[in-house]
């Protein structure tokens, strides 16, 4: 069977460079807030049976590194609890594929930088929200996880007994993916399972097995129910993504088995939109990437990507529209060009990339530009 898109397809293969691929990976999976939910399940079900995922918003909020060079790529929501919905706690998602033995410090800082900003919106007014850390580790060297506070204070074992509860206590909930058991993931039965699995192969160095794995992730999302259908899509065309990232000669393969089971399920069976939607993910990383290392490195670098985001932020959802229901609408055009901000933005191309039909998409613009946030 020809691939479609043959000539694209070829200029991304073996030439995928893609800064910081993992943790773009969590920041897109986390656009839809069911599977932002699938994958907190996984890591703490106790934890995650206490909100309802459905209600759940991303917060546009970065956080510096102690060096001040690079800001962390976690991802923070705000989710109404489960029993009382007309409250909410904050979550962050943590990806690190190093060891970092600092870990716990880093989180206690961002609980209080972001306990601070609220304390700085409502001055006296404010009240402390709950707020909770999920770590899932990557990385190849045995890790038994960030150490508690208690354990980074400077102090002989007999005194740290005795000032225990004087130190700051605070769990964090934790993944080891590469030695997590792979039917854990499987018997979870969701988008947020699978995508975790096939993350759990990734930089597998045997092609056959790499292979393998793919095949049952790509098997086991043509058969979630439709309900699941906008989580799927989204880890869908990361799967598309990991392809093209591996050898060149594997491409063929794994296009093959992606589109095998896209045809016979209940997500998409536009064959050209799994390959061109992923693509443009693809690109839309690698643009980010770059305009990260250029701020990190150079003022200037940032200062031209502000000036020309707007535009080219613009032009990604007009893209991604295009692929997904072919012409673009005059109306929804002009919608588009209505917004103006980052924020907006980044939430019409999601809704371009996850919205069931043109319908749903023009309501949804409509609310942004309106400036109304579901």
């Amino acid at each position: 069977m020809q691939a479609p898109l043959p000539t694209q397809v070829q200029e991304l293969l073996g030439a995928v460079t893609v800064r910081q691929f993992h943790d773009r990976l969590f920041q897109w999976w986390s656009t839809v807030p069911l599977l932002f939910g699938q994958i907190i399940a996984i890591v703490d079900p106790v934890l995650a049976a206490c909100f309802y995922f459905a209600g759940g918003r991303r917060l546009n909020r970065v956080f510096i590194g102690e060096d001040l060079q690079r800001s962390e790529a976690d991802v923070l929501y705000s989710v109404p609890f489960q029993a009382a919905r007309r409250q909410r706690g904050d979550l962050l998602l943590e990806h690190q594929g190093d060891t970092d033995a600092w870990m716990g410090f880093r989180f206690h800082h961002y609980r209080d930088e972001t306990w601070q900003a609220v304390r700085t919106r409502l001055g006296k007014y404010a009240a402390l929200g709950f707020f909770a850390c999920v770590l899932i580790y990557t990385g190849w060297d045995p890790w038994s996880g960030p150490r508690p506070i208690v354990e980074l204070a400077a102090l002989p074992d007999v005194v740290r007994a005795l000032l225990a509860d004087y130190l700051p206590a605070w769990r964090i909930a934790y993944l080891d993916l590469r030695r997590c058991p792979a039917a854990l993931l499987r018997a979870a039965g969701t988008a947020g399972g699978w995508a975790l699995r096939m993350l759990q192969a990734d930089g597998e160095p045997d092609a056959d097995r790499f292979a393998a794995v793919f095949r049952e992730v790509a098997e086991g999302l043509a058969v979630l129910p439709a309900q699941q259908s906008a989580a799927c899509r989204c880890v869908l065309w990361s799967l598309w993504a990991m392809a093209v990232r591996r050898n060149p000669t594997e491409y063929g393969k794994l296009e093959a088995i992606l589109l095998e089971c896209v045809g016979r399920s209940r997500i998409s069976r536009r064959r050209v939109e799994v390959v061109q939607m992923g693509r443009m993910m693809l690109d839309v990383w690698k643009e980010q990437g770059l305009a990260e290392g250029l701020a990190e490195g150079l003022a200037r670098g940032m200062a031209q990507g502000m000036a020309q985001g707007i535009a080219g932020q613009q032009a990604l959802v007009l893209r991604a529209v295009g692929i997904r229901f072919g012409q673009v609408a005059g109306e929804t055009e002009a919608l588009i060009r209505t917004l103006a901000e980052p924020e907006p933005l980044e939430e019409a191309l999601t809704a371009a990339m996850l919205c069931a039909d043109e319908t749903a998409l023009t309501a949804r613009l409509r609310s942004l530009s309106n400036g109304h946030s579901a």
